[in-house]
């Protein structure tokens, strides 16, 4: 069973990271290039740590949807055009996560994370 002598390290660190990558989303939309391989590297299968890391995405992109909105610079013509595209590019993405084995994703998502930088 965990104490909380061996809990309390993995907590400050996903806090630090959590505040890490939040800052960094705002600023310029690239927590997941810390998110993912922290999460990796604290021993989270990749297919979890991708999903687990999917949230924060989602939340971002509707607070930015409801911003863009409420200042009616939303330009929903346009969306509609690039809808079909991307929900088919999604669901593309999900298969293929959910078909590679664990490594091979974890490869992918690290050197993914790379590439941001």
């Amino acid at each position: 069973m965990d104490t909380i002598a061996t809990v309390v390290p993995y907590v400050m660190v996903l806090l630090i990271a959590g505040i890490a990558c939040g800052f960094i989303n705002t600023l310029a939309s690239s927590g997941s290039a810390i998110s993912l391989p922290m999460l990796l590297t604290l021993g989270l299968p990749a297919l979890a740590a991708n999903a687990t890391n999917r949230l924060p995405v989602l939340f971002g992109s509707l607070m930015a949807l409801r911003t863009f909105q409420k200042e009616g610079k939303m330009d929903w013509p346009a969306a509609w055009k690039i809808v079909l595209p991307a929900t088919l590019g999604s669901a593309a993405g999900v298969y293929l996560a959910e078909t590679l084995h664990n490594r091979q994703l974890g490869l992918i998502i690290t050197a993914a994370g790379f590439g941001e930088w």
